[in-house]
């Protein structure tokens, strides 16, 4: 028989040692494991019940009671927040009483002037004048922010006697406040839109016409602002002593900026005497229609400069 290597039978040896020590390390420490893996699951199944506990405990009972102090705060807030509300909102138009003019002919022309106390607001609304019985058509009105004495007429109305009073009549009222984001000093901005120039004011109660003679009122009246209007309106009112004694309107197309015009405007009917003649615009500058289009300088067409043959 060969005799087996002494070097190779050491080596088993070492290697059968090591296998059972480590055998018998973990038969020693498998239960402790064990015992160590079942107490972290209970760990942490204690720490979930006690997060969701906490949890409930917090939102059901804690929140609750800072939420019921939020709400008592804000209820004990809620007259100051009506109190600036009701500061900022739209006060009532001031209107004036109702002039009366007889043209004579069975005609009669209402004067009445409405003010907006609002700085920040602009309204759209309905009127009319009641006189009598009778009610006269209803119009589309508007004041600017903080107009103060807006002319509101109703002209040329059919009457069977001269009424001594009348009354205007406001409704359908439309608020829009002003903002103050796009249009930062309001003042300069209308001023700017509604910058006319009169000048050659005259009036004549008794201009010749064939056999009979009317009144006539001339001036020239420019467009200084930097803006053109396609149908701008005015008031024409005539004062004696600074009281109203005559109105009518008149309204100039297409007038562009920097242009002048000279009108004749005749008082038919009764001609009043009258020492001092006052023009309002009546023109809607928060209206986009109102405006024509800004002209600029002449470019050449783009289209000419690109080739639309074919090149051979």
């Amino acid at each position: 028989m060969e005799e087996q290597n002494p070097s190779i039978l050491g080596k088993e040896e070492k290697e059968f040692t090591k296998m059972y020590t480590r055998g018998q390390r973990w038969i020693t420490l498998r239960p402790i494991l064990r015992r160590v893996g079942i107490g972290c699951l209970i760990a942490f199944d204690v720490l979930t019940i006690l997060f969701y506990a906490w949890s409930y405990v917090d939102y059901g009972i804690i929140d609750y009671f800072k939420e019921r102090a939020m709400i008592g705060s804000i209820a004990e807030g809620t007259d100051d927040l009506r109190a600036v509300s009701v500061a900022r909102a739209a006060t009532a138009l001031q209107v004036s009483s109702v002039d009366i003019f007889s043209l004579g002919d069975g005609r009669v022309d209402f004067l009445a002037y409405l003010a907006n106390p609002n700085e920040d607001w602009y309204v759209q609304f309905t009127y009319s004048f009641t006189y009598g019985s009778a009610t006269t058509d209803t119009r589309v009105g508007f004041l600017l922010p903080g107009e103060s004495r807006k002319p509101i007429t109703e002209l040329a109305v059919d009457v069977e006697t001269i009424p001594s009073r009348a009354t205007l009549t406001i409704g359908d009222l439309e608020w829009v406040r002003l903002n103050h984001h796009a249009i930062t000093d309001y003042t300069a901005w209308q001023t700017d839109r509604l910058r006319f120039t009169y000048t050659d004011v005259t009036y004549d109660r008794a201009v010749p016409i064939d056999t009979t003679t009317v009144g006539r009122s001339t001036f020239n009246i420019k467009n200084t602002s930097p803006y053109g209007y396609y149908d701008a309106r005015f008031h024409l009112i005539l004062l004696r002593n600074e009281k109203p004694v005559g109105v009518t309107r008149f309204s100039l197309a297409n007038f562009e900026p920097g242009e002048s015009r000279t009108l004749s405007i005749s008082w038919f009917g009764e001609a009043p005497q009258a020492n001092e003649t006052l023009i309002v615009p009546d023109i809607d500058i928060f209206d986009p229609a109102s405006y024509m289009p800004i002209r600029g300088e002449t470019q050449p067409d783009v289209r000419e400069r690109i080739p639309t043959g074919r090149r051979r």
